[in-house]
């Protein structure tokens, strides 16, 4: 049949970054958080603002629109007052002394060179040739001492040059006078630079709120550190739902639920304080949902949630779910949130596959694949495709930083008279489906093995458990004073965070743990500073097999 009204399609953007930045020694770890926001969220916002029929769900971890803040604060505060800046790489930027030391100057010289070598530095002839020549220090690490600071202040200035979104590269005047000059930046260009940086980072978060006050997107919230909730509920610890098979076991953790509603609420008080309201939807972390899941959200009067066709799959007991299904909403019994279900094959197009196509040809695929789906015999007006991408993976391997892309995308959304860019809040008016269970699972093939179906994930699993029950014991036991406990929970929060299982922490003395890792373990151990207890041995262990140097 044809539909009489466009088919509505969802795209949904979720943004999240663990915390990188050491409680302690009051420095970033890594610099994502400030390069996700000057390059990837300012073309999306850019592309949004300028394409009047565009829609978008947009969702942020709490947490994370903390750390944009405070990269805001901090540039602010190092430009009127002379503070210092807490990310190693901007502080190098700005400094009139560069270090002296080799190794604070090889850290430098490596990180100027962490990004994507084809479409970043590759791109630009000044910045290849910069990289060239670091080709010989990195291969002879005591040469550094023989690098002179023009080469390294003309390296920090193209990484961040180069960091910037497309949208600040056309369009803003004294960033394309940098990159015609090419080299020999001064410290009024870096300062420059710093500026645009800060103003960047500060605008970011209204520039949302106010497309949000428009109706042009729809703001949407995880829980305030990204963990997954079912598994601090002690949902998913002894089976695999995807495959059948039992995991190996972790620890159940303490007071899990407790700690979810914490989530919750810190999540919702973090989202109102930036935004000004109170979202109505919510992208659980890594999609993962149970029933149990679904009542705590009923609890928060959240209008709707979402997660992977996998889970959706199988709770409707089925091994295959057809697209008339998987494009409905659906109500568990008992309860009032909506639940929307990704294509997991259209958003997966976008994650893995078109970042190496022509951008016309990528843009027209997916909108003949959509324009197929409209005319399908069981689409109806209350249909909804969701598109459903991590920002993180989507958008880092296109040219042009996604900008070319996501024009194309936008366009022919706005000129196809058969498709409609919507938000979920515009979809929730309709009957939805009910269903009689749902199945434990996350997005990622309807199951956790990602974070716990090995013995080091669960090793960096039982590691949390064991801050878990610290902290409770000195909760209890001894008389932590209001701002004290406030920083602990903070810290706790950061801990149990789902990105840090990505990785496994090796339980082999021998191995070297990665930047990651070694985060996640001092991220730990500054847990227990803060209860004021001795960190474990084995995390000293860890920590000592690192081999990362840190500017901070």
């Amino acid at each position: 049949m044809t539909i009489e009204k466009p088919l509505s399609v969802v795209l949904c953007w979720h943004m999240h970054l663990p915390k990188h930045r050491d409680l302690f020694k009051e420095g970033y770890q890594q610099p994502w958080v400030c390069l996700h926001v000057i390059k990837d969220y300012i073309n999306m916002v850019d592309h949004l603002e300028n394409n009047p029929d565009a829609r978008a769900v947009i969702n942020f971890t709490p947490m994370l629109l903390e750390q944009i803040d405070d990269y805001a604060k901090q540039i602010k505060s190092y430009l009127h007052d002379a503070n210092a800046l807490n990310d190693p790489l901007l502080a190098a930027l700005a400094s009139r002394d560069l270090p002296n030391n080799p190794e604070q100057r090889n850290f430098l010289v490596k990180a100027c060179l962490g990004i994507n070598k084809t479409h970043l530095i590759e791109r630009f002839s000044a910045y290849e040739r910069l990289a060239n020549m670091s080709v010989w220090i990195t291969q002879n690490p005591e040469g550094s001492f023989y690098l002179n600071n023009q080469y390294l202040i003309d390296l920090l200035v193209w990484y961040h040059l180069t960091s910037l979104g497309e949208t600040v590269m056309h369009k803003n005047i004294r960033i394309q006078q940098l990159m015609n000059k090419a080299g020999s930046f001064t410290v009024q260009d870096r300062r420059e630079l710093l500026s645009i940086i800060g103003k960047l980072l500060g605008s970011l978060i209204e520039r949302y709120r106010r497309l949000a006050l428009q109706q042009r997107i729809e703001l949407s919230m995880t829980p305030y550190a990204h963990p997954i909730i079912p598994i601090l509920l002690n949902q998913g610890s002894t089976s695999n739902t995807c495959f059948d098979i039992n995991l190996p076991l972790f620890k159940a953790y303490p007071k899990g639920k407790e700690r979810v509603h914490w989530h919750l609420q810190q999540g919702i008080n973090t989202f109102d304080r930036y935004f000004g309201f109170k979202p109505q939807g919510f992208w659980p972390s890594e999609g993962s949902i149970c029933t149990q899941t679904i009542t705590l959200l009923d609890c928060y009067d959240f209008k709707w949630t979402a997660s992977g066709s996998n889970l959706l799959m199988q709770s409707l007991n089925t091994k295959y779910v057809k697209k008339d299904h998987l494009y409905q909403r659906y109500q568990l019994d008992n309860h009032n949130i909506h639940c929307f279900f990704r294509d997991d094959e259209l958003s997966k197009l976008i994650t893995f596959t078109y970042s190496d196509w022509p951008v016309d040809d990528a843009a027209d695929d997916l909108i003949s694949k959509l324009d197929k789906i409209a005319k399908g015999a069981n689409i109806t007006d209350s249909s909804v495709i969701s598109i459903i991408l991590d920002d993180v993976y989507a958008l880092d391997d296109y040219p042009q930083n996604t900008y070319s892309f996501l024009e194309a995308l936008y366009q022919r959304f706005s000129e196809h008279p058969s498709l409609k860019l919507t938000t979920y809040s515009k979809c929730i008016n309709h009957t939805s489906d009910r269903i009689p269970k749902l199945v434990l699972g996350s997005w990622i093939y309807g199951a956790f093995s990602t974070w716990t179906y090995s013995e080091e994930k669960n090793h960096a699993w039982n590691i949390l458990c064991d801050a878990k029950r610290c902290f409770d014991y000195v909760v209890k036991n001894k008389k932590l004073q209001k701002q004290q406990l406030k920083k602990a929970q903070k810290q706790l929060a950061i801990c149990e965070s789902s990105e840090w299982f990505w990785n496994s922490i090796s339980r082999n003395k021998s191995d070297t743990v990665s930047e990651f890792e070694c985060l996640y373990c001092l991220q730990i151990s500054n847990l227990y500073k803060l209860l004021y207890e001795s960190p474990p041995a084995y995390l000293s262990e860890l920590l000592a097999k690192d081999g990362h140097m840190s500017m901070a």
